[in-house]
């Protein structure tokens, strides 16, 4: 059984994300269903972020470029499994594809972190700084 609300290992992560790459933050948990679906979001479940970047200007698009790719070499230890980002989706099994759903991020990075990284086998503050 897992706690509704924020995810400890989201949490963290955020907070590190936050201070160390400058990134906005629009927040975690919302009770609610994928945009223009009917699936529940990992938003619902506390495991997946929405840090504000604006892909629409070359600073903010180079700030979330490199973000995405930190994140991408490192999603095994975090516990990464899904980012989307400006029009483009990453997941381990698939690597980059072009995103076409509703909300095309591009004023900020959609992640998704595991179950277990998220809420059981949470990683240290020390831990997630030394992988970002």
């Amino acid at each position: 059984m897992t706690k509704q609300g924020e995810q400890e290992g989201l949490v963290r992560l955020r907070k590190i994300s936050v201070a160390k790459y400058k990134l906005g933050n629009y927040g975690i948990y919302s009770n609610r269903t994928v945009r223009g679906g009917t699936k529940i979001s990992k938003h619902a479940e506390g495991r997946a972020w929405d840090a504000k970047c604006d892909a629409l200007n070359s600073a903010g698009l180079k700030k979330g470029n490199d973000y995405r790719d930190i994140l991408i070499a490192n999603h095994a230890a975090l516990g990464i499994e899904k980012i989307i980002w400006n029009r483009e989706v990453w997941t381990p099994d698939e690597g980059m594809c072009e995103y076409t759903g509703l909300v095309p991020h591009t004023n900020h990075l959609h992640i998704e972190m595991s179950w277990d990284r998220a809420a059981h086998n949470v990683l240290s503050l020390e831990e997630l700084s030394n992988l970002l």
